[in-house]
Parts: C-alpha cells; sequence; structure tokens
C-alpha cells in the first residue's frame, strides 16, 4: 500500500506540474478503402493530480497508522 501511495503522490505532481496528455483517434471519412482518421489530444484536468495525491498520502499514512 505504501509504495501504491508513494506512486499515487509522484504521479498526482507530476500532473500538477507539467500536465498529462492521453490522445484518441477517430474516424472521419471512409470512402471503400479510403479512410481518414483524426488524432485528438486530450489534457487531464489539474485537480486530479491534487486528488492523487491526497489519495497517496491517505495510502501512506493509513499504512503506518494501522501498524501503531
Amino acid at each position: 500500500m505504501r509504495i501504491v501511495g508513494v506512486i499515487l503522490i509522484a504521479l498526482g505532481g507530476y500532473v500538477l506540474a507539467r500536465g498529462l496528455t492521453y490522445g484518441t483517434s477517430r474516424d472521419v471519412v471512409q470512402i471503400g478503402d479510403l479512410k481518414a482518421s483524426v488524432r485528438e489530444e486530450h489534457f487531464l484536468p489539474r485537480w486530479t493530480g491534487g486528488i492523487a495525491i491526497l489519495a497517496g498520502v491517505i495510502l501512506v499514512f493509513a499504512r503506518r497508522r494501522r501498524r501503531d
């Protein structure tokens, strides 16, 4: 759990600092064997980074608290 928490904190920090994108492709036109597609880039909202950091902190401290 602690490792997952640290990974979430690091990934959340990256999203907050630099942003994270992902791409999707969709077909626009298809005529016979000819096909045209478009690749769209989407940004993850910054608030997802904050939620990832919060979840990571909870996981790290929940593990520590359970041991005590």
